[in-house]
């Protein structure tokens, strides 16, 4: 993954909310960052330099279905052999605008 110039430490809804911008960056630095991001939020952020506090880990598993999304190995994604998107034969280009954060519990 590449490396992402911010850190941001990630200990609450609003220290994410204050980071979408720099992860906005991140996702869309990654070839696969939507689809890794969809498939396993944390880890991303995680692998593109943001801490994730354990408060904000246990509040985004609280608010999220991150128990629903799809069950696709990381590495699969990131190597474009797997995509939540449908067949990773078909290429699909998906650009985020916004992370949905206000869709989240405050």
């Amino acid at each position: 993954m590449p490396e992402h110039p911010n850190r941001h430490t990630l200990v609450s809804m609003e220290s994410l909310r204050a980071a979408e911008p720099a992860i906005l960056d991140a996702i869309a630095a990654h070839k696969h960052g939507v689809e890794l991001f969809v498939c396993h939020p944390l880890r991303f952020l995680r692998e593109a330099g943001f801490e994730v506090g354990a408060a904000l880990e246990r509040e985004l598993r609280a608010a999220l279905p991150l128990d629903r999304l799809p069950a696709l190995r990381y590495e699969d994604v990131a190597a474009g052999k797997a995509t939540p998107f449908g067949s990773p034969q078909v290429r699909v280009r998906v650009r985020l605008t916004g992370l949905g954060l206000d869709e989240v519990r405050k």
